[in-house]
């Protein structure tokens, strides 16, 4: 008894032994054709297909694609789907709690290595600053409201991304029944104008911060609200950004 004497390559017919048949042995007999073809053509599929790696489990995993046509395995597919990011890097995101996603840093003015997050340095570099050639630092966005980049529109002229910009003080000018006839950081005209604001925390102020009469003589009441100027703010909700490194 001997063992068959395979051929790497992949036999197109898998011959069908008829009844007719003299049922002959041997290295060409028709009682081993069939088995004579099959086992060509798995000697193929292993040479051709196959992971050669001494393991018998690990026999039929798929090589490593090379060329345009070969499969990709497993391992592939992982890292090619690692090299998509679901949101691109320097992205900021609104967020209604207040615990950081993995992927994602508090925009909190965080002073960070340029080596260990060198992707996002790529991304902002040092428009919000950095304190060494070594570092840069995250733009701080906390309490702060985003403004549109004006980008040559002529709306808000002069400014660059990531620029500060202080709040603008807007005063209401009354006339003599208390209805609003006029806004604007402070006026002219011949009635009152008067200043309202709350303070940072929810409690709000029912008095006034500064108030005009004419002929532009004005008056801060100090006395009555000290360290209080403020600025005109929509109402608004507290969430937390932040950026992808």
């Amino acid at each position: 008894m001997s063992n068959l004497i395979e051929t790497s390559e992949f036999t197109p017919n898998i011959y069908q032994i008829e009844t007719n048949d003299d049922v002959l042995g041997g290295e060409n007999g028709i009682a081993n054709a069939q088995a004579k073809a099959l086992g060509n053509r798995t000697l193929w599929l292993k040479n051709n297909k196959a992971d050669k790696n001494g393991s018998a489990a690990n026999l039929f995993k798929v090589k490593d694609a090379i060329s345009v046509d070969d499969a990709v395995n497993k391992g592939q597919m992982e890292d090619l789907f690692k090299q998509i990011p679901t949101v691109p890097t320097g992205s900021i995101i609104t967020f209604p709690t207040n615990t950081v996603p993995t992927g994602f840093l508090e925009c909190n003015g965080a002073v960070l290595s340029r080596t260990t997050f060198a992707d996002l340095f790529k991304i902002i570099g040092t428009t919000y600053g950095h304190t060494n050639l070594n570092n840069f630092r995250l733009p701080d966005l906390r309490g702060e409201f985003i403004r549109g980049w004006d980008h040559g529109r002529g709306i808000d002229r002069a400014r660059t991304i990531g620029s500060f910009q202080f709040g603008t003080l807007v005063a209401a000018e009354m006339d003599s029944v208390g209805q609003v006839t006029q806004m604007g950081a402070g006026n002219q005209g011949s009635y009152v104008s008067e200043f309202y604001a709350d303070r940072p925390n929810t409690e709000q102020l029912s008095g006034k911060y500064f108030t005009q009469t004419p002929p532009g003589q004005s008056t801060y009441l100090a006395s009555t609200h000290p360290n209080y100027v403020g600025s005109t703010r929509p109402r608004n909700v507290s969430m937390m950004y932040c950026i992808k490194y």
